[in-house]
């Protein structure tokens, strides 16, 4: 389910944007496929000691393909609390759509954030419906 997201800090290079993948609050509940994050959710962040790339719309874009628009930062990008998993993301200001597409749509706060993750590299309790 898609989220708002808000910038925290931006430089020539580099806007860094942060949203919440929510487990209570307003936008908690299950996706479409019945599932979701708790707080006992494993990010999978020791799979990407380089930080989680970040694609647009998972990739299926035309344009941006799976070329990435920025990443996560490795080590800070995670935390939780009552509300969910707070994400920072760090995207690339000099991609080629960035200016074009990326930034009006921050602008607009019509950027959300998505897990996106395959669906085989998911681990989901059966009964339950969370993913693990």
């Amino acid at each position: 389910m898609p989220q708002s997201v808000r910038t925290v800090s931006e430089d020539e290079d580099t806007h860094t944007i942060e949203g919440l993948l929510s487990f209570s609050g307003p936008f908690a509940g299950r996706d479409s496929y019945g599932t979701y994050f708790s707080a006992r959710t494993d990010w999978g962040l020791d799979l990407h000691p380089e930080g989680i790339p970040v694609l647009f719309n998972h990739g299926f874009d035309p344009d941006f393909g799976l070329h990435p628009i920025g990443k996560s930062d490795p080590t800070s990008s995670f935390r939780t609390d009552d509300d969910g998993t707070w994400v920072q993301l760090q995207l690339d200001k000099r991609e080629k759509y960035y200016a074009t597409r990326v930034r009006p749509l921050l602008d607009a706060n019509g950027l959300g954030l998505s897990q996106g993750s395959p669906e085989h590299s998911v681990r989901i309790d059966q009964k339950s419906g969370e993913v693990l």
